[in-house]
Formats: C-alpha cells, structure tokens, sequence
C-alpha cells in the first residue's frame, strides 16, 4: 500500500518532533525566530510535535537546515 500526500509540501511550513513534553511555544518562537519572521507557532497541549511557519520559503529552509536533528530545549533535566 502506498499512501500519497493530499497535496503538495509547504515550502513554509517546519514539522518540529521529539520535542519535550515541557517545552512551551515562546521557546520554539525563539530558536526558530532567529532565521526569520514566523507566522505562526502550532504547539498542541503536552504536544511533543510541534508546526513552525515561517512568512519566507528561504528562511524555513535555512532554519531547517541549520536546526535538523538538534536539540530545542536546553533545560535541565530533559533526556535527549
């Protein structure tokens, strides 16, 4: 069975995971806003996936780049 996207890929648009269940949105407002101006930051109650839109493609694409497999927050106590 092969499943299909309903639709083309965001070009904006970042899927965040792994997250800590603690992390809270202004600390993904903060790491991701450094590569540009964000639309908007979808983090669901004690989420550990989150959606980051960026307003620029080429601030989304840099930001992933840069951010790919790193660590988001930097809390004490949070397990990698």
């Amino acid at each position: 069975m092969c499943l299909q996207a309903a639709g083309p890929r965001s070009k904006t648009v970042i899927l965040v995971k792994n997250l800590p269940a603690s992390v809270k949105p202004v600390e993904l407002e903060e790491t991701f806003g450094k590569f540009g101006t964000l639309g908007k930051v979808l983090l669901p109650p004690n989420g550990v996936t989150a959606l980051v839109e960026f307003v620029e493609s080429h601030e989304a694409k840099q930001a992933f780049s840069k951010l790919a497999y790193k660590r988001v927050s930097n809390r004490a106590g949070v397990k990698q």
